[in-house]
């Protein structure tokens, strides 16, 4: 099996995991279109985020990659210092 999309994110300092997970069919372009597709997941802070889109978006096959950020509405303290202790460079 060859790399996947998200193989190499979670070496990069500033986010804390990616996980691929297999699309289905979707709209493009006019038409459905049956391109296997992966849906990623990043957790990284604040301060990173500008970083990990940059990358994401210079890593994406898509003309329009799809990039949806949202807030935490609830976390417990030891995930967010765990979110901050993995995206720290050692």
């Amino acid at each position: 099996m060859g790399p996947r999309p998200g193989d190499r994110a979670p070496t990069r300092p500033w986010v804390g995991s990616g996980q691929p997970d297999r699309g289905g069919p979707a709209w493009a372009k006019g038409a459905v279109q049956h391109e296997r597709e992966y849906r990623l997941s990043f957790q990284t802070t604040t301060e990173k985020a500008a970083a990990l889109k940059a990358w994401v978006l210079q890593q994406h096959p898509h003309d329009v990659p799809q990039w949806i950020v949202g807030p935490i509405v609830e976390a417990s303290e030891e995930y967010l210092a765990w979110a901050v202790q993995e995206t720290t460079a050692q």
